[in-house]
């Protein structure tokens, strides 16, 4: 959900351009989209642990991601500002790898 969200937001010259994780398909979302299915399928198949793994990749994107943000529109003079859409990326995947580390007797309840 995270990648359709504004992600950052930089103005250059009184004109601002907001960008989301997908970027009309070119962009890192379609493997945060993929990471976040194949995640689904471990979790519906009870493979739990696999989940940590998409969870830390996905994380590891964001931070890539942000860093070239700000290394690309930083050094112009922008003003980079990060919209919601980041929160929602970053809650996702700690909740991606936060899921192997709850007892197992709350994930059978919520089924």
């Amino acid at each position: 959900m995270g990648d359709f969200c504004p992600a950052f937001s930089a103005t250059i010259l009184a004109a601002s351009v907001s960008v989301n994780f997908l970027n009309g398909g070119r962009g890192d979302g379609r493997y945060l989209i993929g990471l976040a299915v194949i995640a689904a399928a471990f979790t519906f198949f009870k493979r739990y642990w696999f989940t940590l793994a998409g969870g830390a990749t996905a994380l590891l994107i964001i931070v890539i991601d942000v860093v070239d943000a700000t290394n690309k529109f930083g050094s112009t003079t922008a003003l980079v500002s990060y919209d919601w859409g980041i929160g929602v990326l970053v809650l996702g995947s700690i909740v991606m790898v936060a899921t192997p580390f709850v007892p197992q007797r709350a994930l059978n309840r919520a089924y």
